[in-house]
Parts: C-alpha cells; sequence; structure tokens
C-alpha cells in the first residue's frame, strides 16, 4: 500500500514539473516575442499606420472567408489590439506543420483501415446514408445493446468482460487517473497480460497529464501494457496540440465495444467525490458487427500515436469475425469526428435530431456553449411545438466555462427551451433522445472543443431497444432536477453574468 501512495505521489509532483517547464517554456518565447517588439519602438508611426492598414485588409479578408463566424470573431479580438501579433498568430494557427502532419498522418491510417468498415447503408435511414457518405460509418441491424445508466455499472461490467478476455484488450481514454479505480483496472490488466492477452492503453497527454510522463510509461510496459499518449505535451506552439482525444473507447477481442462519457477515475465510479456528492455519467456497451467500427477507430489513433512503428502490423487479425449472431434491433451506427474531416459530424447528429422530433427531444450535457447555428435549431424545435427539455450541472466543473454556458441559456429559455439543472452533483452525461425512436450517446460535449477541435465518438441509434431505456433514465434525473425558468435565470449572480459576458467572445476556444 504504502509504494502504491509513493508512485501516486511521485506521479503528482512530476506531473507538475512538467507543467512548470512548459510554462517556462512559452515564457521564454513570448520574451524573445517582447524583445522583437521592443526593436520596432523608433518606428511607432510608421507601425501604426501600417497596421491600421493591415488590421482593414485583413478584416475584409476574414469577412468574405469560409467557416464559422464565431471562429471569426475569435481572432478580431487579438487582430484589433495587437494587429501585427494577431495576424502572425492567425497565420501561424493556420500553416502549422503539426496540425498538417496530424491531418496527413489520419488521412494515411483512415485509408489504409478503410477496407474493415464495411457493413450497411440503409436508404431509409438518412443518417444511415450521411454517415456512411462523409465518415465511412456503416450501419448495422443484428446488434446487442446494454445501457449503462452510471459510471460504476459501466466500469463494473467493464472490468467483467476484460476478465474474459482471450485475444486482446484495446483502451482509449481522455482521463485516466492512478488511483484505486485505476489500480484495480491495472491489476486485472497484470493478470490477462500473464495469460498472453495483448493489451493496448492509449489515454491523452492533457486529460491524462498525472499518467503522461516517461517514467510512467516505463512502469506500464514493464507490466507488459503497451501503453502510448496521444499527441505529447510540448512548450512549443502548434495547432494540433488543440485536438485532443476526448474519446472513451474499450474494445474487447472485436466482440465488445464501450463508449459514453465514463473515464476511468475514482471520481467517475463515485468511490470518492471530491467535489460533487455524486457524479452521474452513461454510457453504452456493444456487442455485434458494429464493434469492429470501435476497434477501427481505436487503431487510426493508435497509429498516430505511435507513428510509423505500427504500420506494418497485420492488422486483419484484429477484425477476426465474431460467431456471435444477435436479432434485429433496429439500426447501430458507431461514430468518429475530428477537427481534421472537414465535416462536422456530431453536431450534424444533433441537428438532424432536432430537425425531425416531431413529439419531444431530451438532452443531456455538462456544458453548454454552442454556435448560433446548433442554439438555432433548439429555439426551432421549441418554437414548432417540440418538447425540448436539457438537462445541465447545478455546479460548476470549471467556472468559466459554467459562466459562459450560463449567458447562453437566456436565448434559449425565452424560445422555450426548458432547461434544469441537476441537483444531486454533476451529470456529465452526453446524450440526446427523441420521439422514441432516435438517440445518441458517446463523448461529445455541447460545446466547441468537442464538436470541432476534439477526436470524439459516439453511437447513433434508430428505432432500437435503447431509446426507451435511456428516455426512463432521462426521466428519473429529470426528478431530481429544478427548472431554469426566465426568473430563476435573472436570480444568477451578476458577477457570473458579467463574466459569463466577458468570455463568451473565447467561447469557440472552450
Amino acid at each position: 500500500m504504502n509504494n502504491k501512495k509513493n508512485r501516486s505521489k511521485f506521479v503528482s509532483i512530476f506531473a507538475y514539473n512538467k507543467v512548470f517547464y512548459l510554462l517556462l517554456g512559452l515564457c521564454i518565447q513570448g520574451i524573445i516575442l517582447f524583445s522583437f517588439l521592443k526593436w520596432l519602438t523608433p518606428y511607432i508611426s510608421i507601425y501604426l499606420g501600417g497596421t491600421v492598414i493591415i488590421s482593414a485588409a485583413f478584416c475584409s479578408y476574414l469577412a468574405n472567408s469560409s467557416g464559422k463566424n464565431e471562429f471569426k470573431l475569435v481572432w478580431l479580438f487579438p487582430v484589433v489590439l495587437f494587429p501585427v501579433l494577431g495576424i502572425f498568430l492567425y497565420i501561424l494557427y493556420h500553416n502549422n506543420g503539426g496540425g498538417k502532419w496530424l491531418k496527413k498522418e489520419l488521412e494515411t491510417v483512415k485509408e489504409k483501415n478503410k477496407k474493415y468498415f464495411t457493413g450497411d447503408s440503409f436508404s431509409e435511414s438518412d443518417m444511415s446514408v450521411y454517415l456512411k457518405k462523409f465518415g465511412n460509418f456503416p450501419s448495422y441491424k443484428n446488434c446487442r445493446l446494454d445501457f449503462m445508466e452510471s459510471g460504476e455499472k459501466f466500469f463494473e461490467k467493464l472490468l467483467e468482460d476484460i476478465k474474459n478476455a482471450e485475444n486482446y484488450v484495446f483502451l482509449e481514454f481522455f482521463i485516466l487517473y492512478p488511483d484505486s479505480a485505476f489500480e484495480r483496472l491495472i491489476e486485472l490488466l497484470k493478470e490477462k497480460v500473464s495469460q498472453g492477452v495483448e493489451v493496448r492503453m492509449m489515454f491523452d497527454a492533457f486529460g491524462s497529464i498525472a499518467l503522461s510522463t516517461k517514467r510512467n510509461l516505463k512502469y506500464l510496459r514493464s507490466l507488459g501494457i503497451n501503453a502510448v499518449i496521444f499527441l505529447p505535451i510540448v512548450p512549443f506552439f502548434s495547432t494540433h496540440q488543440n485536438n485532443r482525444d476526448h474519446r472513451k473507447i474499450a474494445v474487447i477481442d472485436n466482440r465488445i465495444a464501450y463508449t459514453g462519457g465514463v473515464n476511468i477515475a475514482d471520481e467517475y465510479m463515485n468511490y470518492i467525490h471530491p467535489r460533487f456528492d455524486y457524479w452521474k455519467d452513461t454510457g453504452i456497451r456493444i456487442e455485434g458487427p458494429a464493434v469492429k467500427t470501435f476497434t477501427g477507430m481505436f487503431l487510426e489513433n493508435w497509429n498516430i500515436s505511435t507513428r510509423k512503428k505500427d504500420r506494418s502490423e497485420d492488422t486483419d487479425w484484429f477484425f477476426q469475425k465474431t460467431e456471435t449472431s444477435f436479432p434485429e434491433n433496429g439500426i447501430t451506427i458507431p461514430y468518429g469526428d475530428d477537427a481534421l474531416n472537414n465535416e462536422d459530424l456530431a453536431e450534424n447528429i444533433y441537428m438532424n435530431i432536432l430537425g425531425k422530433a416531431e413529439k419531444y427531444v431530451h438532452i443531456t450535457t455538462p456544458y453548454f456553449i454552442v454556435d448560433n447555428g446548433l442554439k438555432e435549431a433548439l429555439c426551432f424545435a421549441a418554437s414548432r411545438g417540440v418538447e425540448v427539455k436539457m438537462i445541465l450541472p447545478a455546479k460548476a466543473d470549471h467556472f468559466i466555462t459554467f459562466c459562459v454556458g450560463r449567458v447562453c441559456l437566456k436565448e434559449l429559455i425565452e424560445c422555450g427551451v426548458q432547461v434544469y439543472e441537476y441537483l444531486p452533483g454533476f451529470i456529465h452525461a452526453k446524450e440526446f433522445i427523441s420521439d422514441d425512436c432516435r438517440a445518441t450517446v458517446g463523448s461529445v460535449n455541447l460545446d466547441f472543443r468537442s464538436l470541432f477541435h476534439h477526436f470524439e465518438c459516439g453511437v447513433y441509434l434508430e428505432n432500437t431497444n435503447m431509446t426507451a431505456i435511456m428516455e426512463e433514465d432521462f426521466n428519473n434525473v429529470l426528478s431530481q432536477c429544478h427548472q431554469i425558468t426566465i426568473d430563476e435565470y435573472k436570480k444568477i449572480s451578476k458577477t457570473k453574468r458579467f463574466i459569463g459576458w466577458c468570455f463568451k467572445i473565447l467561447g469557440p476556444m472552450m
């Protein structure tokens, strides 16, 4: 026990040292830039006149360029205050080698794995056609689906399935934190390794910063666990550092897959409650042919993380067919999204559900900072008589994000969207449920980072048995919520609303 505590303490200290060196590197770069600007001081009059012309030209260019207006507004802010620096950062952001490298790598591995994404596209489902055409995500009819209504159930069932693994276990999580839940997982994985099962573990460098050190990688690999860090943090400006791996994926033997909002940490399993009384999360367990889509998505990010190390490996083995057959159960479409595919898949799924709804759309999300298009879709659905209910946390997870999210609610409430606060603790589930026939669950929050920056995943469900089960859970959660009416909104402290108003322009970065 003491060895475990000492290792956890060392992990924390080393992680914070890593953050220190990162900040130090960024500060050094800032000093160099400041020195360059100081050199320009004798030419200030020429500089000011030139920047006015340059700023005007840039604003004209920005207004006529493609893209969402919210992202354009973010760039106007630094350009107006610091024209040369702002334009320099814009050019650097849009022409960064790291981002181009990541996009090229992703295209390469997607092309390599394309042959494994075989399935169907059912013409009776417009989302089936769309996701196959623009994301190469096929549809499946013969899947067994189990809804995980809590982090506790998700984790215990996952451990049970890993215990029965025969060939391999793939784990990809945004957060893996070295605590008691992680220790339980590691002990089981050590046992499976000793039985000859291949174990691959991938975690995001930012989300799992306490684990993202060479020392910890060496420790995990010494146990026989093939562990990699997705996009390690470096103290240099690079746009691809903004594209974090927010996915939650577990695959066992190409037979069983998991996804949802649950990460691997004590808080998600409600072992401890450091900030909230209860952590409400959800996920889904899948058996059947749809599992191979998650196998493929995992291997795509794995090949990016290992770069060229595993390009020659025989991946056919990981897609071995399973003999398990299940009765028809509607349409199941696992999907992934990222910032580099030139298609807002996750947002379009949400928009489609809102656009086709006739009776209701019920939503759970931990954060709410969206673009005008999605906001207008929510309002339009409510305006045409659809019951739109959305459950959010009552307490802040990230204070500034919370304040910005609250400012965004006024317009929704005024147009008829019913907004509720979850009172028992923090709700982290990401779900859309509609008309007893359509639903989606996964890792995608209703914020810009999930919708446009991160690597995300989810499952779109149509006419499956899951919709009724998810709706029942939603109503159970709703009974523990308090509605935010327009009068309740006005009671939100002026400080929170002011902070939200000030930082709203930076919403596309949140």
